[in-house]
């Protein structure tokens, strides 16, 4: 009862704000950033608001910018929506239940489950059931790699609209965007769509973000590094026009990522995070959910299922299990015992 009535109080701040942000009201902005830190209850809500703060304690910074566009192209719905589910039902009264299950159960939980999917596929009903038990122990975000199918998945908004509560992140090929999938995820308003950018189709991310755009749906994007040329693909990335820069870019470390560029792409990332030049957050996937993970737990406890179901603790290691043939509850308890802390 009383995280309800929290999150309506929420609902109703975010209204007044958007309407003043939609205005370009800079001190808005900065208000609704203090509203979330005056409810964080937790060290990560704490320090993503207050790193929030200090960013916009700076009158120049373009992320204002990127917030102004969002406010004036994502339909209202849709970003009070996934807002709220991802930073408050996840990371707020999601990651103070999972705390509670595992104080009583002895093991850690990772707050969100990457499902890899491919044409392989793992049958939507099994996806439907991980998610009802996550959702249960405090599990509110849900990452999708889909980039292997072949197509959009016209199994997954049957899964958003199920559960409203929850927030989507769903990575994409260009070419998987069709007018009836981005209209689909803004009606559901919980799902963000990522588009897959190389330097050599990057014609074709621009049509589907247009698309997205279009529909006032959610937009991000993401680049692939791990060969020296990924390091290219990133720079031709931040010379796009600033329509096509979302506010979030995430960058997804491939299997075998050369050193050289691993280090390369963490000091862009430092270079970025201190003296932002752009209005997109670059955001490193798989370091940034572990990192999240180290908050709400105690250990960073990642968790990926493939596309035959198979169950990882470790997206670089083989499957351990699968979750066709056991409960979450049981692989949890296998997958992630409490370390022992001095």
């Amino acid at each position: 009862m009383e995280s309800n009535l929290v999150r309506f109080m929420i609902e109703k701040a975010v209204d007044r704000a958007l309407s003043e942000i939609r205005n370009k009201s800079k001190r808005e902005l900065r208000n609704l950033v203090e509203l979330g830190m005056y409810h964080a209850t937790g060290r990560f809500q704490s320090e993503f608001f207050g790193l929030a703060q200090q960013m916009l304690a700076d009158q120049d910074c373009p992320y204002y910018d990127a917030v102004f566009r969002l406010a004036n192209t994502v339909d209202d719905a849709v970003l009070k929506t996934f807002g709220i589910n991802v930073g408050y039902n996840a990371w707020t009264a999601g990651a103070q239940r999972i705390r509670e299950y595992e104080a009583v159960h002895g093991h850690n939980v990772p707050w969100t489950i990457v499902f890899d999917l491919s044409a392989a596929s793992l049958p939507p009903e099994n996806i439907d059931d991980t998610i009802r038990q996550g959702r249960s122990i405090g599990i509110c975000c849900y990452f999708f790699r889909l980039e292997s199918c072949a197509d959009f998945p016209e199994w997954l908004p049957r899964i958003l609209n199920a559960y409203g509560d929850c927030g989507f992140v769903l990575f994409l090929r260009p070419e998987q965007v069709t007018r009836a999938a981005a209209q689909g995820c803004r009606r559901a308003g919980n799902a963000m769509c990522v588009l897959s950018y190389t330097q050599e189709r990057e014609r074709l991310y621009q049509s589907a973000a247009d698309i997205l755009i279009k529909a006032r749906s959610l937009l991000a994007a993401s680049i692939a590094y791990g060969e020296r040329r990924s390091l290219a693909w990133i720079k031709s990335y931040r010379q796009l026009p600033k329509e096509y820069l979302p506010a979030l870019t995430f960058l997804v470390e491939e299997p075998g990522c050369e050193p050289e560029t691993a280090q390369s792409v963490r000091s862009m990332m430092e270079e970025a995070a201190i003296h932002p030049t752009l209005p997109t957050l670059f955001v490193d996937l798989y370091r940034d959910i572990e990192r999240v993970d180290r908050i709400i737990s105690s250990d960073a406890c990642y968790m990926e299922i493939g596309g035959s179901g198979g169950v990882k603790a470790n997206r670089l290691a083989p499957a351990l299990y699968n979750i066709c043939e056991d409960t979450l509850a049981a692989l949890l308890k296998k997958l992630f015992p409490k370390a022992a802390h001095a």
